[in-house]
Parts: C-alpha cells; structure tokens; sequence
C-alpha cells in the first residue's frame, strides 16, 4: 500500500476503529490534525501508532511524533509513504 490515497484512507480506518468519530469529507481528510480533534487519549495515540507500524511495515519514532506536520492525516500519510519508498 504505497499510494498516498491507499494511506490516507488507511489512517482515516485505523482512526474509526479507534472511536475518532469526525467526519471528515475525502477532499479534506489530508489537513485533519487527529492530535488536535483529542478523540484518542495518550495511550490510544500510542497503540494507534502501533496499529500504523503494523499495517504499513513501517517505525515510527518519537521524533517523527515530535514533529507537527505529522499530526495531519495528510503530513503522517507523506511519513509513512517516504518511509516505504526508502524500504523498497
């Protein structure tokens, strides 16, 4: 699942599973900054993360969560996409 499109709505199914309720129209889903809508406490934010390295095969450090272009949907799904374009 390379695609950017693939990722983001991969993200945005993670985040449903995980009780984010919002309702974000497609054309807006990139700029959703799921830290800011605090739908997921700390420790969900942690295991969603977790979910995330599973579905893509990927890590995502602290450093990456440091950042807060990653806290968008759109900024964690270029993350995820440059991170398999390196493991390829």
């Amino acid at each position: 699942m390379t695609d950017e499109a693939e990722i983001v709505e991969g993200i945005f199914d993670l985040l449903e599973r995980r009780g984010d309720k919002h309702v974000v129209e497609r054309g807006r889903r990139k700029a959703y900054n799921f830290v800011e809508a605090k739908t997921l406490d700390s420790f969900e934010l942690l295991s969603f993360i977790g979910d995330l390295e599973n579905v893509f095969g990927v890590e995502i450090t602290t450093e990456d969560l440091g950042d807060d272009v990653n806290h968008t949907v759109g900024g964690l799904s270029l993350l995820i996409a440059s991170k398999l374009a390196v493991s390829e």
